[in-house]
């Protein structure tokens, strides 16, 4: 993006992520769901410089993402070069079990 923009300031970029939701098949599943709506939209909230909660920060950390890196997403502030587009199917609601497994929940919220 920061390539493109050098060349094309006036330029944009649609972004698609999928509307996956993710339901707690019981109070035990409810940290698992959790967790797991936190990340659905992390690449999103990078991309438009949102700061993530302090558990998405450790699992960033985690997987090898720096301080540094994370003030990069941070600082750019290309949101306003951005279209977010989302899409969403009967299939994108999941239950979560405690443990962590999913499963297809149906249309329970639907797209909204």
């Amino acid at each position: 993006m920061d390539t493109i923009l050098k060349v094309r300031p006036d330029a944009f970029f649609v972004q698609s992520e999928s509307s996956e939701y993710f339901h707690a098949d019981s109070p035990a599943a409810i940290r698992a769901a959790e967790i797991r709506n936190a990340h659905r939209f992390l690449s999103l909230g990078l991309n438009y410089g949102r700061r993530v909660d302090s558990e998405t920060y450790i699992y960033l950390w985690d997987k090898g993402m720096r301080e540094a890196e994370y003030q990069f997403f941070l600082e750019r502030s290309l949101r306003h070069h951005c279209i977010m587009g989302t899409d969403y199917y009967v299939t994108n609601e999941h239950r979560v079990a405690p443990e962590g497994r999913t499963w297809a929940a149906g249309e329970v919220f639907g797209y909204d």
